[in-house]
């Protein structure tokens, strides 16, 4: 405290000067107290709720109910027979089946066989004996059962040996679905690596895609945003929202003739969002980031684009400093757009006058120190200076002279 003024430094990021003790307690001391008596409670809130949870697991036997939930309890409400409602509970338990592939066996499978010439399915299915155990079992034959969708890769993987093969059988009531399930084989020839005429980049955002085509050199041709809204819905109408957007990303791609760069984010940990912002922790605990990726990089594949990984970080940062302004593009496109050329090969950095302001406040003067970034244009002017970096590089030598036993940082401007 000096003149009247508190200069607060310590635990802040953000450094700024109160002038009153007033201030100081309610814009920073209370706000503090407030956050930190959140953080406990909700922690508190944490270890109750688990306690609560190991108590009910010691003390009763896990329940599972198959044929959903809610049917199950509709028994005595929506039903007036009862053999009308365990007929219904009986066809929703057992309307699925799936029988596992095999690598080891003819066509990728030991109980399903497919012939693609004649469209018979046979399948091997328990049947029940007089005693009520299910000892033997009996082949059953399905006619004219075509698989449209891909039938030629389908063909190649019963031709391929160490290709399991799954089948999952739905029943619709008036007829039977069968799904079947494989490895797609290609040759690394007909895949799209080439970067010649440029990539299309893409931002993975909570309620949108952002993408931006470059051509060969790096330059911005094209841009634009596939929104999405996955608020307030189910785990399985959010998947198949993502799905769609990434299909539309890859219908992009494909016109453009152009191979996909996107964000290499291996490991997500949501560790740190447990006790922080809910509204922010709720968005991204629902957005499925890791179900989109896996979704575009399918679907590339299937159109037979390559999908160039890169590291994103900073390229929020990057896109805003150099391209935001100067493209006159958002914030998530201009992080595309970084993406995209990072994957061409350029080195995306942000521009030294902004790292020397971030990474070392240290070698700054004292009054540099209590300022926030975007106002030392205006303090260059305000201590006699006709630009930015002379009155930088004059503050740096002065400080390069306190500490020229040990320097921190060396700068030189052109």
């Amino acid at each position: 405290m000096s003149d009247d003024k508190i200069f607060v430094e310590a635990n802040y990021k953000n450094k700024t000067i109160i002038y009153n003790m007033y201030d100081f307690e309610h814009a920073l001391v209370v706000k503090k107290i407030s956050r930190l008596t959140n953080k406990l409670n909700m922690i508190k809130r944490g270890i109750s709720y688990q306690k609560q949870k190991l108590a009910r697991l010691n003390t009763s036997a896990v329940k599972s109910c198959f044929g959903t939930k809610k049917l199950f309890k509709s028994q005595h409400t929506l039903y007036n027979e009862h053999f009308e409602w365990k007929e219904d509970f009986y066809k929703a338990r057992h309307k699925t089946i799936e029988l596992q592939g095999l690598n080891t066996v003819t066509q990728g499978n030991a109980c399903v066989k497919y012939n693609y010439e004649t469209n018979l399915l046979k399948i091997q299915l328990p049947y029940e004996n007089k005693i009520g155990a299910y000892h033997s079992s009996q082949w059953f034959e399905v006619e004219n059962v075509d698989f449209p969708y891909h039938k030629d890769s389908l063909i190649e993987a019963l031709n391929t040996k160490n290709s399991p093969v799954s089948l999952r059988i739905e029943d619709k009531g008036d007829y039977l679905l069968f799904k079947p399930s494989y490895k797609l084989f290609k040759d690394e020839n007909q895949i799209n690596y080439s970067k010649a005429n440029g990539v299309v980049g893409y931002d993975i955002n909570y309620d949108h895609i952002a993408w931006s085509e470059t051509d060969c050199i790096g330059n911005l041709l094209n841009f634009g945003t596939i929104h999405f809204n996955i608020a307030n819905k189910t785990s399985g109408q959010i998947s198949k929202i993502l799905e769609k957007s990434a299909l539309g990303l890859v219908q992009i791609s494909r016109d453009k003739n152009k191979p996909l760069a996107g964000e290499d984010i291996k490991n997500i940990s949501k560790s740190k969002l447990t006790y922080g912002n809910t509204k922010r922790n709720m968005k991204i605990s629902m957005f499925a980031h890791k179900k989109i990726i896996e979704a575009i990089s399918s679907r590339a594949f299937k159109e037979n684009l390559a999908v160039f990984y890169v590291n994103p970080a900073y390229t929020s940062q990057m896109g805003k400093i150099k391209y935001m302004k100067a493209k006159g593009i958002s914030i998530h496109v201009s992080a595309a757009y970084c993406i995209a050329r990072k994957a061409l090969g350029y080195k995306e950095k942000i521009p030294l006058i902004y790292r020397i302001f971030t990474n070392n406040w240290r070698v700054l003067s004292k009054e540099l120190k209590t300022l926030k970034i975007q106002y030392l244009y205006k303090i260059s002017s305000t201590f006699g200076y006709s630009n930015l970096k002379a009155f930088v590089k004059d503050t740096i030598a002065s400080n390069y002279v306190i500490f020229k036993e040990k320097p921190i940082v060396k700068f030189s401007f052109n």
